[in-house]
């Protein structure tokens, strides 16, 4: 077995990182509007219109970018991405919103939806970093997607809207910003102005929105501390009774106890003070079965364990949570199509 088939299996075996369907706000009456047909594309990119009425619902954070790609390529439309940018605001956040609109200033709005993202999406990360030049600061966000996923028109929606919601909270309409892409193609540099009304540098080392650092201290109009309060509040409740990433937070539970025989769905609930209804319920709300989660955590540990032939294969059984070898060697020909024995010499 070779190293690329081993990383996309170990790939498939991991549970879909989420994000809100409200990240694709505006995507029906973009397609509409240029002349496309939404359904015959969602439906291409694996997703449904009915997911994408409610935004709160979740769906594949990949299946999401690659939509975006889909969709600018069959409709020719090569800024699809910054076009959807136009018609989202700061309530593409959500309930995190609040954080943002009642900060002191704009550096503390963006510490808040950072430290708070994971209810968006925990595969869409938001990072401040000092910039090339004295004085100036870079804004990055970070798509946790797999690599052979095309993400141009995400990363551009992205910054789109990163730009509008900036803007919106502190009144700025400099033109000292720049934003940075990796890509560089024909598309005219100056349709890139029309979208984010700064300059545009293509052909970067990376993705980046750079801002002079004083802009981080720019009061926000509407600024309370009670507010604030209020909003950390309500964030908080409702992150805690909508977990987006309760697959994740499963597989995480079922790696750290495999081994020990404690992955049940009964035992798993009640380390998340949870009802196993309700864990069953939020499970089959994203697709997912918990027995599922755990097979896949199973057949991830079988391919990082089998090249080991120090390790008996059945210590390998028992750490992956089987009493017996016997039925670790059913598990091998149902993933693999070989025992174990065979695909420990493949891989030697």
């Amino acid at each position: 077995m070779t190293d690329q088939s081993r990383v996309a299996l170990l790939l498939e075996s991991s549970a879909p990182i989420l994000v809100r369907a409200r990240a694709l706000g505006g995507y029906l009456t973009l397609i509409n509007q240029l002349g496309g047909n939404s359904d015959v594309l969602l439906q291409a990119a694996g997703l449904t219109s009915a997911q994408l009425e409610d935004p709160d619902s979740t769906i594949g954070l990949a299946r999401a970018v690659n939509l975006l790609e889909l969709s600018a390529r069959e409709l020719k439309v090569k800024d699809l991405g910054l076009r959807l940018a136009s018609f989202q605001d700061i309530s593409v956040l959500g309930p995190a919103a609040l954080l943002m609109r009642y900060a002191a200033t704009i550096g503390e709005a963006l510490d808040a939806i950072r430290c708070n993202l994971s209810y968006h999406s925990p595969g869409i990360n938001l990072e401040l970093e000092a910039g090339q030049r004295d004085g100036y600061t870079q804004i990055r966000v970070h798509l946790v997607i797999p690599t052979q996923v095309s993400k141009r028109q995400a990363t551009e929606l992205a910054y789109g809207v990163l730009v509008r919601i900036i803007r919106f909270l502190s009144s700025n309409v400099s033109d000292e910003w720049e934003v940075w892409l990796t890509h560089d193609d024909d598309f005219v540099t100056a349709r890139y102005r029309e979208h984010f009304h700064c300059r545009v540098r293509l052909g970067q080392n990376h993705d980046a929105l750079i801002v002079p650092t004083s802009l981080l201290s720019v009061q926000i109009k509407e600024a309370s501390f009670e507010l604030s309060q209020m909003a950390e509040r309500i964030v908080t409740n409702i992150v805690r009774r909508f977990p987006l990433d309760i697959a994740s937070q499963i597989e995480t539970l079922v790696i750290r106890q495999l081994s020990t025989g404690r992955c049940t769905l009964s035992i798993i609930a009640r380390q998340l003070m949870l009802h196993e209804r309700t864990v069953q319920r939020r499970l089959r709300e994203q697709g997912i079965y918990f027995e599922d989660i755990v097979d896949q955590v199973r057949r991830a540990r079988a391919l990082e364990l089998l090249p080991y032939v120090e390790i008996p294969l059945q210590q390998v059984a028992n750490l992956l949570g089987y009493d017996e070898q016997s039925s670790f060697n059913r598990a091998c020909k149902r993933w693999f199509g070989k025992s174990p024995l065979v695909i420990r010499q493949q891989i030697k």
